[in-house]
């Protein structure tokens, strides 16, 4: 597919907040709506969005098929930029100006496998007719389940207790499938046990985890 030449910017911000929201708002509704006709009483639990930490930069998880899968977004963008450098340094300039072709980008993730153990990252273009950044789950058996989160030395608690991964650094944010709200609950407690902020957001099953300049999905906290 021909690919309208423009200029990407890279960016985690998320582009599927808008449809994302706005299906977590319908649902929320449904229910208030279901309760308050059946005369029913109770506490949704959930606290209001707020600003995470001034400063604070977001990691992502990804919750699926009842496992949570660390996406280092940051990582995989640095993993470009070396590779670029290496086979492609005029394109590895231009993307660190945020002034790069996204033609150019594309092509080079098609040609090199970029994303780390979890993740495939490639590009494509969106919706709005803007480039994004996709990444695709390598295998769904990756990632820890409920069990296996909280034993000393999981993946997850290894990433809360990494060096520089500090509270005041960092605020964590899942991106949360239907079939993992329990192994979400999970991950949340110990992320706030351990000091950690926390923002999520439901997608559904077929949804790609695509990223777009601009986007604000991710932007709070709960």
């Amino acid at each position: 597919m021909k690919r309208r030449r423009r200029e990407s910017q890279f960016s985690s911000d998320s582009f599927l907040d808008i449809v994302s929201n706005v299906v977590g708002v319908l649902v929320l509704i449904t229910i208030v709506v279901v309760i308050n006709a059946q005369g029913i009483q109770i506490s949704l639990g959930t606290p209001a969005l707020q600003d995470p930490p001034r400063g604070a930069e977001r990691f992502i998880f990804e919750c699926q098929n009842s496992r949570v899968v660390p996406l280092d977004a940051q990582a995989a963008h640095e993993e470009l930029i070396a590779l670029t450098k290496e086979k492609s340094p005029v394109t590895a300039i231009a993307i660190a100006l945020g002034k790069a072709d996204s033609d150019d980008i594309a092509s080079f993730l098609e040609e090199n496998d970029i994303g780390g153990k979890y993740y495939r990252m490639t590009m494509e273009d969106g919706l709005l007719g803007d480039s994004v950044t996709v990444f695709t789950l390598r295998d769904a058996s990756l990632g820890e389940d409920e069990r296996a989160l909280a034993r000393e030395g999981s993946v997850f608690l290894t990433k809360l207790k990494e060096k520089g991964f500090d509270p005041k650094e960092r605020w964590l944010y899942f991106i949360v499938r239907p079939d993992s709200f329990q192994v979400f609950r999970a991950a949340r407690k110990i992320a706030r046990e351990q000091g950690f902020s926390v923002g999520w957001n439901p997608i559904g099953n077929d949804a790609k985890l695509q990223f777009a300049s601009g986007g604000g999905m991710g932007s709070k906290v709960q």
